[in-house]
């Protein structure tokens, strides 16, 4: 009866939905080896670490999600953003006062009930006073939208992006996923608790979906399933990427919206040493004349369930260009350019090899072609709307489909509900 494409988080969701309505007939096909999408992990010298989604955020009681995690036992620990140092090309930096973040905080409700057009969350930020002059000013913007949207501030939409909802509707605490089995797992006991995990198909990858009035008929490498109608949760990025045939193909209104919307950049680089040669903070942000160059370190020994090392863990985290860059050039280059920055960073310590590195080169991965979606400056609800439209007997649903949570895996596990249900 139902075909759901994909067994990240609104695939489960879309099928949980099913499930609960009674409806049994449906397959899940997903074409990786494990159920989990954006959410994968994987061991760094004997740990496991998130290679992609990783946060709860709003992750107080009033959030279902965050509910759903203590229920299931997931191990998350709340994130200390005070906790967090500056560097520079001469060592450990004090970042000079600027009255950024609090003049945006409290003028932002302001700008987001100005009547008028779009405009870029850069623009935003220079309405509120706000001059970029120096590489402090530029680590400061980094910090706080870069590491937000996975996208640089000029090309993310203000207006359709802040206030951020799920802050403002469960607050602003955040809980960093730190389960030894991965925060995939959740999603597998979702699926093994209401009892449809054997429905899930794993490792059948999509080539075409085709749809007439008789229905849909997806065909993957192995063979070719039908049904009346079928959910797609593929990425926006796998949509653009064309990968997937279409036929008849998508309406060029659905194409438009899809090619218009954004893809961000985030790449995530893991570095297991011998021994730790930095302070005890959670962050350690590098501060460069080159804009998010090697921007963001963070520990991950921080946290006692992570243990107190060896091995003794940072995650790199770098967005836009940065992580375009890191994503294609070889892996023994990023770590030689990465031991020269921690090298400055931390001066007068050793700073050894790495005994073990990890990148998910998600932009160049078939099926997710970037890390998650951002709202771009000029696209208007309409455009929005239309990512995410049926078309024929075809649902779409995704983290970038939620009208209030996207991009957030609870917006994408409620796409999949609201679209199920649909």
């Amino acid at each position: 009866r139902v075909l759901v494409l994909g067994a990240g988080a609104s695939g489960i969701g879309a099928a949980a939905r099913l499930w609960a309505a009674g409806i049994r007939d449906f397959t899940v096909l997903e074409a990786g080896e494990e159920v989990g999408g954006r959410m994968k992990s994987a061991n760094l010298a004997g740990r496991r670490v998130q290679l992609g989604a990783n946060w709860i955020q709003g992750a107080n009681a009033s959030n279902w999600l965050a509910r759903l995690v203590r229920e299931h036992g997931i191990a998350c620990n709340a994130t200390d953003w005070d906790s967090w140092r500056f560097y520079d090309e001469r060592g450990p930096a004090s970042l000079p006062p600027k009255a950024f973040p609090s003049r945006w905080y409290e003028k932002m409700p302001e700008l987001a009930s100005t009547e008028g057009g779009d405009l870029s969350v850069e623009a935003a930020a220079r309405l509120t006073g706000w001059r970029p002059q120096d590489k402090f000013d530029d680590a400061l913007m980094v910090g706080e939208f870069d590491y937000e949207t996975a996208a640089p501030p000029s090309a993310t939409s203000f207006r359709h992006t802040y206030p951020i909802r799920t802050y403002e509707d469960f607050g602003e605490e955040e809980c960093f996923v730190n389960d030894p089995r991965g925060w995939q797992h959740l999603l597998r006991l979702i699926a093994r608790s209401l009892g449809f995990d054997g429905r899930i198909k794993l490792g059948q990858v999509v080539r075409s979906i085709d749809q007439d009035e008789d229905g849909v008929a997806v065909s993957t490498q192995d063979a070719t399933y039908r049904a009346e109608h079928a959910i797609v949760t593929f990425s926006v990025g796998v949509l653009q990427a064309g990968s997937v045939r279409f036929r008849p193909a998508l309406p060029p209104w659905k194409l438009r919206a899809v090619q218009s919307y954004g893809m961000g950049a985030y790449a995530k680089v893991f570095f297991a040493f011998p021994w730790k040669f930095w302070p005890d903070d959670e962050f350690h942000q590098f501060v460069s004349p080159m804009r998010g160059y090697y921007a963001i370190w963070q520990n991950l020994n921080y946290w006692k369930q992570f243990g107190p090392g060896p091995p003794f863990i940072l995650m790199l985290t770098v967005l836009g260009a940065s992580a375009v860059k890191i994503e294609r050039q070889p892996e023994n280059k990023t770590v030689a350019e990465a031991l020269e920055v921690l090298r400055t960073m931390f001066p007068g310590e050793s700073v050894p090899a790495p005994s073990e590195v990890l990148l998910h080169r998600w932009l160049a991965d078939p099926l997710t072609r970037g890390a998650y979606s951002y709202w771009p400056v000029g696209m208007g609800p309409r455009g929005k709307a239309e990512l995410c439209a049926p078309v024929g007997r075809l649902w779409f649903a995704g983290e970038a489909c939620h009208a209030r949570y996207a991009p957030f895996v609870h917006g994408a596990l409620l796409s999949g509900n609201d679209t199920a249900e649909a």
